[in-house]
């Protein structure tokens, strides 16, 4: 079978409702694990909040990570793995993990994540350790409460892991962006021009896909609705590089120029919403195409003001009915200036 319509069929997660601070905890760690997978070149879409916590899908393996908190790092106890959570539970910890690969498929990884040590694991690291590494009568053990509560007749231990991390998951905040700008050096070559505003879109597009709740029918429309590719957080941190052909220093300066407080006041509120939403949204790639399209066949260039003016006439109309006049003139002087800059030389082929 296919992993995709391996994937399509398994069940949604049944960890049932969760905290705001567990919930962001989650989104952290995930986003910290997305930071070390973006250093090699493999291609991936991340889920978070789907089928399980926190996932990454490869082309053709799948990784799946539960993640748990605990309270001032206290240690985890098998029977605290292996029964149910609460009356209603539709499992235990282990057992809904398990449940994501009862067949033992060897390209599925399933990982429990926490911040505080499973004593039962022998000479337990920081970081990845195999189930494997315990003693045989725990494994043994393991086996038959998995066995039982599944309705399977084996059990396969060798692609599980238990995750003991050293970020504080009460608070991860500041590890998680404190790392976002070491990587990005690292990744793009730059340091980023602004980082808590790095930080704020790619937080706030991990959270927006997360809380996605409407019904989904293919695997396509999943990665669409709820994933994140490597090529998308790459966009992201691109847009935020040190130097690059971005437009957003102009069009902040074209911002700051305005003589009226008011006017100046919305279009600054204008330029947050576009500096949020020109790396992510679709519809706006598109119109931006089309714009350096149009640009391209005019025989001449005027100013600025002028460019903008004839943008208007032909492409008020192309925006979703949420964009506001403040902020399609803003959209304007972002891509004029980009197309200016030569950023489009390499971005489209036109």
């Amino acid at each position: 079978m296919e992993i995709k319509e391996y994937y399509m069929g398994l069940p949604y997660d049944l960890s049932g409702s969760r905290s705001k601070n567990r919930f962001r905890a989650e989104l952290l760690w995930g986003l910290d694990k997305v930071l070390d997978i973006l250093q090699s070149e493999k291609e991936f879409v991340v889920i978070f909040d789907y089928k399980c916590d926190f996932e990454i899908h490869y082309n053709n393996e799948l990784e799946f990570y539960q993640i748990k908190t605990r309270k001032n790092g206290k240690n985890f106890t098998f029977k605290e793995l292996t029964k149910k959570e609460t009356e209603n539970s539709q499992g235990s910890i282990l057992g809904k993990l398990y449940v994501l690969n009862k067949d033992g498929d060897e390209n599925i990884k399933l990982a429990l994540v926490s911040n505080g040590p499973w004593n039962d694991i022998n000479n337990i690291v920081v970081g990845e350790n195999k189930f494997e590494n315990m003693s045989d009568k725990r494994k043994e053990e393991i086996k038959q409460v998995l066995q039982d509560e599944i309705g399977v007749e084996s059990v396969n231990l060798s692609g599980m892991y238990y995750i003991y991390t050293m970020i504080n998951l009460a608070n991860p905040k500041n590890e998680v962006f404190g790392k976002l700008t070491s990587n990005f050096q690292t990744l793009m070559n730059s340091e980023p021009d602004k980082p808590n505003a790095l930080y704020n879109l790619i937080y706030s597009e991990i959270e927006d896909k997360a809380c996605y709740e409407f019904s989904i029918s293919s695997y396509d429309e999943l990665c669409e609705k709820k994933g994140i590719t490597r090529e998308d957080f790459l966009k992201m941190m691109k847009y935020h590089a040190h130097d690059s052909k971005t437009g957003i220093k102009e069009a902040e300066q074209y911002i700051d120029a305005m003589k009226n407080l008011k006017k100046r006041k919305l279009y600054k509120k204008a330029f947050s919403k576009l500096v949020s939403d020109i790396p992510k949204s679709l519809t706006l790639k598109e119109i931006e195409k089309k714009i350096v399209k149009y640009l391209d066949e005019l025989e001449e260039l005027g100013g600025l003001e002028e460019t903008i003016e004839v943008l208007i006439d032909n492409f008020h109309t192309s925006f979703p009915i949420e964009y506001n006049n403040a902020e399609k003139i803003v959209f304007y002087v972002v891509v004029v200036n980009k197309y200016v800059e030569g950023a489009y030389d390499e971005e489209f082929d036109n």
